[in-house]
């Protein structure tokens, strides 16, 4: 890694207490505490670069100020989708998409192995990932559902992981 990425990675663990901190004031856990972590990470990484300032990474105050605007925006984009609507996590239906016609015995398995995993994923995921199945781009899931594209591609990825490690690492299309 380089020395930036060592010294965010130094600073989120030393200061984790009061990152984790920060995120429960506003009730946020889970995968909620990683979003947050991953933002902050963001906003480490881009007050690293401005010229004539310390380090960011040595001041917990910093630290628990830039954790405590993460959770502050994670919450305000829940609270709200495109133009100012709530998101709407059915947005996808409930049918998975399937090649046209009758399945075979082995893919109608699998098809409902793969219903069943996406149901053990968080919500948000699941919508990432089904719009995903459905051949949305992550442009068009950003769009569908107001999310960034750093959010949307973190979801989606982070629900894939969660798919796979539900599925046992098999195969789930021909």
């Amino acid at each position: 890694m380089d020395p930036a990425s060592d010294a965010i990675e130094l600073a989120v663990g030393r200061w984790g207490g009061l990152i984790r901190r920060a995120a429960f004031r506003h009730g946020l856990a889970g995968a909620d505490l990683d979003e947050v972590v991953q933002d902050l990470r963001i906003r480490l990484w881009r007050a690293i670069g401005r010229p004539n300032e310390k380090n960011p990474t040595e001041s917990a105050s910093y630290v628990y100020r830039a954790a405590m605007s993460a959770a502050v925006d994670l919450l305000r984009r829940r609270r709200s989708g495109p133009l100012g609507r709530p998101v709407d996590l059915d947005l996808v239906s409930d049918s998975l998409p399937t090649r046209g016609g009758e399945l075979a015995e082995d893919e109608a398995a699998q098809v409902a192995a793969l219903g069943r995993a996406l149901e053990g994923i968080l919500p948000e995921r699941r919508v990432a990932v089904r719009l995903h199945l459905e051949g949305k781009s992550r442009n068009e899931i950003a769009e569908l559902t107001g999310w960034n594209e750093a959010r949307t591609r973190n979801l989606l990825y982070r629900g894939l992981a969660d798919l796979k490690t539900l599925l046992g690492g098999e195969r789930t299309t021909g």
